[in-house]
């Protein structure tokens, strides 16, 4: 190949990277002006999700205030949960998750209804949560629960368990499910049977 045909393939290619550059450029304005144009036609959902997160904030703190935030930009919809105060970022962090959970569920179960009527969490979730918190973020989640006809269940370790019922304004030891423990020289997993030789 001479070194003219190589300019020109190299030239080529350079041109054709520019066009799909540009058309990119182009498709993500297109992209981002139907992002806003949904926002628009969602605003009646964006305000409903926003006040029941607003409200699951209410119903945890006492002293705080905080909302939902969501935000059309270039890469897609952006959410982010805002509390206001100082105070442990780890446990905040955590029941903003708390809080749009909740609020996801009732939307579902709205949109669907009747839609999913189960909202599970692991004791994960109320690490770093103090149990004043806690209690009542079960006793919000159980009416949420209740609201919807469904269940609220979360895997709880009893002492964080028990630290909450003594901070909690309404005895939560009705609502507990008894663990039994079936492992004996009978049991199995899963219905199959694993000896050792």
């Amino acid at each position: 190949m001479s070194r003219a045909e190589t300019l020109r393939s190299k030239l080529q290619h350079a041109a054709m990277l520019e066009n799909s550059k540009a058309q990119l450029k182009a498709e993500a304005a297109d992209l981002e002006l139907a992002l806003h144009y949904s926002f628009e036609q969602a605003e009646s959902s964006i305000k409903r999700a926003t006040v029941l997160v607003d409200h699951a904030i209410t119903k945890l703190y006492d002293d705080r205030t905080g909302n939902l935030i969501i935000e059309a930009s270039r890469t897609g919809p952006k959410f982010r949960i805002e509390i206001q105060g100082g105070g442990n970022k780890g446990g905040i962090d955590m029941m903003k998750i708390f809080c749009f959970d909740t609020a996801l569920l009732r939307i579902a179960y709205d949109r669907f209804e009747p839609g999913p009527q189960m909202l599970v969490h692991d004791s994960h979730l109320f690490d770093g949560v103090d149990s004043r918190q806690v209690a009542q973020a079960l006793v919000y989640g159980m009416t949420i629960a209740d609201e919807v006809g469904g269940q609220y269940i979360v895997a709880l370790n009893s002492d964080e368990f028990d630290a909450a019922d003594r901070a909690s304004d309404v005895s939560l030891k009705p609502y507990v499910n008894q663990v039994k423990l079936t492992d004996d020289e009978t049991g199995g997993l899963f219905g199959f049977r694993f000896d050792l030789e």
